[in-house]
Protein backbone atom coordinates (compact mmCIF):
# COMPACT_ATOMS: atom_id res chain seq x y z
CA UNK A 1 0.00 0.00 0.00
CA UNK A 2 1.09 3.43 0.18
CA UNK A 3 2.07 3.41 3.28
CA UNK A 4 4.86 1.40 2.69
CA UNK A 5 6.19 4.18 0.11
CA UNK A 6 9.75 4.38 1.63
CA UNK A 7 8.89 8.41 1.55
CA UNK A 8 5.69 8.03 3.43
CA UNK A 9 7.81 5.72 5.84
CA UNK A 10 10.69 7.99 6.44
CA UNK A 11 8.55 11.19 7.38
CA UNK A 12 5.97 8.67 9.89
CA UNK A 13 9.07 7.36 11.29
CA UNK A 14 10.97 11.02 11.82
CA UNK A 15 8.12 12.76 13.29
CA UNK A 16 8.65 13.63 16.96
CA UNK A 17 6.64 15.01 20.11
CA UNK A 18 6.88 19.01 18.22
CA UNK A 19 4.18 19.95 16.04
CA UNK A 20 5.19 18.39 12.42
CA UNK A 21 6.99 21.04 10.31
CA UNK A 22 4.87 22.30 7.06
CA UNK A 23 7.20 20.06 4.86
CA UNK A 24 5.93 16.63 6.72
CA UNK A 25 2.19 17.63 6.76
CA UNK A 26 2.72 18.39 2.84
CA UNK A 27 4.25 14.61 2.08
CA UNK A 28 1.64 12.27 4.17
CA UNK A 29 -1.11 14.63 3.54
CA UNK A 30 -0.45 14.13 0.03
CA UNK A 31 -0.19 10.29 0.00
CA UNK A 32 -4.10 10.37 1.85
CA UNK A 33 -4.64 12.54 -1.39
CA UNK A 34 -3.40 9.94 -3.72
CA UNK A 35 -4.66 7.22 -1.36
CA UNK A 36 -8.59 9.20 -1.91
CA UNK A 37 -8.05 9.12 -5.27
CA UNK A 38 -7.65 5.58 -5.89
CA UNK A 39 -11.50 5.05 -4.60
CA UNK A 40 -14.65 7.61 -5.38
CA UNK A 41 -16.41 5.48 -2.47
CA UNK A 42 -13.83 7.10 -0.13
CA UNK A 43 -15.50 10.20 1.63
CA UNK A 44 -12.65 10.75 4.21
CA UNK A 45 -9.25 9.54 5.19
CA UNK A 46 -7.76 10.61 9.10
CA UNK A 47 -4.29 9.39 9.84
CA UNK A 48 -3.13 9.27 13.26
CA UNK A 49 0.79 9.57 14.16
CA UNK A 50 2.17 8.18 17.11
CA UNK A 51 2.11 11.36 18.96
CA UNK A 52 -1.34 12.31 19.06
CA UNK A 53 -0.97 14.24 15.82
CA UNK A 54 -3.65 13.92 12.50
CA UNK A 55 -3.74 14.51 9.04
CA UNK A 56 -6.58 14.40 6.83
CA UNK A 57 -8.34 14.65 3.28
CA UNK A 58 -11.94 15.03 2.88
CA UNK A 59 -14.38 15.20 0.41
CA UNK A 60 -17.12 17.83 0.71
CA UNK A 61 -19.98 17.41 3.24
CA UNK A 62 -17.78 15.14 6.05
CA UNK A 63 -16.43 16.27 8.92
CA UNK A 64 -13.50 14.69 10.71
CA UNK A 65 -12.60 14.46 14.35
CA UNK A 66 -8.94 15.14 14.93
CA UNK A 67 -8.53 15.80 18.94
CA UNK A 68 -9.26 12.09 19.86
CA UNK A 69 -6.82 9.87 21.23
CA UNK A 70 -6.98 6.72 19.61
CA UNK A 71 -5.30 4.33 22.35
CA UNK A 72 -8.68 5.34 24.11
CA UNK A 73 -11.02 4.54 21.52
CA UNK A 74 -13.04 1.58 21.95
CA UNK A 75 -11.46 -0.16 18.28
CA UNK A 76 -8.23 0.09 19.24
CA UNK A 77 -6.88 -2.97 20.72
CA UNK A 78 -8.93 -4.75 18.08
CA UNK A 79 -6.99 -2.70 15.33
CA UNK A 80 -3.40 -3.53 17.14
CA UNK A 81 -4.06 -7.08 17.51
CA UNK A 82 -4.90 -7.09 13.60
CA UNK A 83 -0.93 -6.19 13.04
CA UNK A 84 -1.16 -4.13 10.00
CA UNK A 85 -4.66 -5.45 8.40
CA UNK A 86 -7.65 -3.46 8.71
CA UNK A 87 -10.57 -3.94 10.69
CA UNK A 88 -14.59 -2.12 9.77
CA UNK A 89 -15.91 -0.40 12.48
CA UNK A 90 -19.44 1.68 12.13
CA UNK A 91 -19.51 5.00 13.51
CA UNK A 92 -16.29 4.73 14.83
CA UNK A 93 -15.61 8.20 15.73
CA UNK A 94 -13.54 9.52 14.15
CA UNK A 95 -15.57 11.13 11.18
CA UNK A 96 -19.28 12.09 10.76
CA UNK A 97 -21.69 13.74 8.64
CA UNK A 98 -23.78 16.55 8.35
CA UNK A 99 -26.60 16.42 8.62
CA UNK A 100 -26.29 12.67 10.80
CA UNK A 101 -25.34 9.68 8.90
CA UNK A 102 -23.84 6.99 9.50
CA UNK A 103 -19.98 6.40 8.49
CA UNK A 104 -18.29 2.79 8.07
CA UNK A 105 -14.47 3.17 8.77
CA UNK A 106 -11.86 0.93 7.70
CA UNK A 107 -9.29 1.32 9.93
CA UNK A 108 -5.42 -0.12 10.26
CA UNK A 109 -2.21 0.17 12.24
CA UNK A 110 0.23 1.16 10.06
CA UNK A 111 3.43 -0.48 10.38
CA UNK A 112 7.63 0.13 9.86
CA UNK A 113 8.39 -1.98 7.14
CA UNK A 114 12.37 -2.41 8.73
CA UNK A 115 11.13 -3.10 12.63
CA UNK A 116 7.77 -3.69 12.00
CA UNK A 117 7.18 -0.62 14.87
CA UNK A 118 3.46 0.93 14.68
CA UNK A 119 4.39 4.26 13.09
CA UNK A 120 0.71 5.64 13.37
CA UNK A 121 -3.13 4.44 12.66
CA UNK A 122 -4.89 5.21 9.80
CA UNK A 123 -9.10 5.68 9.33
CA UNK A 124 -10.47 5.63 5.61
CA UNK A 125 -14.20 6.84 5.98
CA UNK A 126 -17.14 5.96 3.73
CA UNK A 127 -20.42 7.78 4.00
CA UNK A 128 -23.81 5.88 3.83
CA UNK A 129 -25.12 7.41 1.28
CA UNK A 130 -22.07 6.27 -0.64
CA UNK A 131 -23.11 2.68 0.21
CA UNK A 132 -26.79 3.20 -0.71
CA UNK A 133 -25.75 4.49 -3.92
CA UNK A 134 -23.80 1.65 -4.50
CA UNK A 135 -26.75 -0.83 -3.58
CA UNK A 136 -29.00 1.47 -5.78
CA UNK A 137 -26.99 1.00 -8.84
CA UNK A 138 -27.32 -3.11 -7.68
CA UNK A 139 -30.77 -3.42 -6.82
CA UNK A 140 -32.96 -0.50 -8.25
CA UNK A 141 -33.92 -1.92 -11.47
CA UNK A 142 -36.00 -4.42 -9.14
CA UNK A 143 -37.10 -2.13 -6.30
CA UNK A 144 -34.38 -4.11 -3.88
CA UNK A 145 -33.12 -3.10 -0.81
CA UNK A 146 -30.37 -4.11 0.66
CA UNK A 147 -29.67 -4.09 4.52
CA UNK A 148 -26.44 -4.73 6.33
CA UNK A 149 -26.88 -6.28 10.04
CA UNK A 150 -24.88 -7.19 12.86
CA UNK A 151 -26.89 -9.52 14.48
CA UNK A 152 -30.37 -8.00 14.49
CA UNK A 153 -29.23 -4.82 14.64
CA UNK A 154 -29.15 -2.36 11.19
CA UNK A 155 -25.62 -0.69 10.55
CA UNK A 156 -26.64 0.26 7.07
CA UNK A 157 -29.92 0.37 5.20
CA UNK A 158 -31.77 1.85 2.10
CA UNK A 159 -32.73 5.77 1.79
CA UNK A 160 -35.21 7.01 3.41
CA UNK A 161 -38.35 6.88 0.95
CA UNK A 162 -41.47 5.58 0.60
CA UNK A 163 -41.16 2.59 -0.19
CA UNK A 164 -38.16 1.82 2.46
CA UNK A 165 -39.02 -1.14 4.70
CA UNK A 166 -38.20 -0.35 7.90
CA UNK A 167 -36.60 -2.98 10.61
CA UNK A 168 -39.43 -3.24 13.03
CA UNK A 169 -41.70 -4.51 10.42
CA UNK A 170 -39.30 -7.23 9.44
CA UNK A 171 -39.11 -10.51 11.06
CA UNK A 172 -36.53 -10.96 13.69
CA UNK A 173 -35.02 -13.98 12.00
CA UNK A 174 -34.60 -12.48 8.44
CA UNK A 175 -30.80 -12.10 8.63
CA UNK A 176 -30.58 -15.71 9.15
CA UNK A 177 -32.84 -17.15 6.69
CA UNK A 178 -31.60 -18.71 3.60
CA UNK A 179 -33.34 -17.33 -0.07
CA UNK A 180 -37.51 -17.79 0.73
CA UNK A 181 -40.30 -15.76 0.57
CA UNK A 182 -42.13 -13.81 2.91
CA UNK A 183 -44.98 -11.26 3.15
CA UNK A 184 -44.09 -7.87 4.64
CA UNK A 185 -46.14 -5.32 5.20
CA UNK A 186 -49.32 -7.16 3.11
CA UNK A 187 -46.21 -7.66 0.35
CA UNK A 188 -44.99 -10.45 -1.17
CA UNK A 189 -40.81 -10.33 -0.70
CA UNK A 190 -37.95 -12.35 -2.22
CA UNK A 191 -35.88 -12.64 1.22
CA UNK A 192 -32.26 -13.88 0.81
CA UNK A 193 -29.25 -13.15 3.58
CA UNK A 194 -24.90 -13.86 2.46
CA UNK A 195 -23.34 -14.13 5.89
CA UNK A 196 -20.32 -11.28 4.86
CA UNK A 197 -16.77 -12.22 5.88
CA UNK A 198 -16.17 -8.91 6.79
CA UNK A 199 -16.79 -8.97 10.85
CA UNK A 200 -19.04 -11.43 11.03
CA UNK A 201 -22.08 -8.87 9.60
CA UNK A 202 -24.80 -10.17 7.13
CA UNK A 203 -26.11 -8.71 3.93
CA UNK A 204 -30.07 -9.00 3.49
CA UNK A 205 -31.73 -8.23 0.53
CA UNK A 206 -35.74 -8.04 0.07
CA UNK A 207 -37.23 -7.37 -3.11
CA UNK A 208 -40.44 -7.34 -4.57
CA UNK A 209 -42.41 -9.88 -6.04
Amino acid sequence: TIFWNPAVQDILAGIGEDEPDPATRSVVEESLINMMLSGDYISSIILYDGYGNSYDCVRSGIMVKNEINVKDMPWYDEAEEMDGEFIFVPNSGVASFSPKENVLSMIKVIKSSDDYSELGIVAVNIAESVIQQYFDEIGGEYWTQFYVMDQDEELFGPKETEKRIEMKDIPDDIARTPASYKQINGEWMLVNSVESQVAGWTLVSLSPV
